[in-house]
């Protein structure tokens, strides 16, 4: 699922939100989080929060679609972007 990027009036850009599960196996894949439990960047550790598009480039997961995107993810103990 891809949805849509939205520009208001005000010029600020709505989030933008991709499966949560192929989020994670995109960050898995990247060495951005880790499915070990020991390791500090565990999966299980992290909540899916958006996408945010990075700028215009041909994408593997949609193809056709020119936009990439990095997935954001936050920290359940400490509430932090920190991946």
């Amino acid at each position: 699922m891809l949805n849509a990027i939205v520009i208001t009036a005000e010029g600020v850009q709505e989030p933008t939100f991709r499966d949560p599960q192929e989020a994670f196996e995109r960050a898995i894949r990247a060495g951005r989080l880790s499915r070990d439990p020991a390791d500090d960047n565990f999966a299980g550790n992290y909540m899916y929060m958006d996408s945010t598009p990075l700028g215009m480039e041909d994408c593997d997961e949609y193809p056709g679609v020119r936009v990439k995107y990095r997935d954001n993810f936050k920290s359940r103990d400490h509430r932090r972007y920190d991946v």
